[in-house]
């Protein structure tokens, strides 16, 4: 990891992947995303925290999709995102509007 981003835990889940996205214009490639807190001013905070990795402006993927799983089959989801020209990117957990989510990253060009 080269670079770590903290977002806010009270974003959506769109806004979140916006955020990601939006940090990957500086030379950085999403590597994984997931929930944590933080103390700040006498509370606690939950945030989300995004791990990049440097990259060659080829190999970012400028487009993600963050799928929430809810009940659907790990497999089936990756299988059906691929076949959309998705590559995946982590399996994780995050705040979508301060409630804990399981999302599958994905992106692409």
């Amino acid at each position: 990891m080269d670079y770590l981003a903290t977002i806010d835990g009270d974003l959506d889940l769109k806004a979140t992947e916006r955020v990601c996205e939006d940090e990957q214009r500086g030379g950085f490639k999403l590597d994984s995303v997931k929930f944590g807190t933080v103390f700040d001013e006498g509370k606690v905070k939950l945030i989300n925290n995004a791990a990049f990795d440097m990259a060659n402006s080829t190999a970012i993927l400028t487009n993600l999709e963050f799928r929430e799983l809810g009940a659907d089959n790990v497999d089936s989801v990756k299988t059906q995102m691929k076949a959309q020209g998705w590559t995946f990117i982590c399996d994780s957990q995050v705040y979508d509007a301060n409630q804990l989510k399981r999302v599958l990253v994905f992106g692409k060009n």
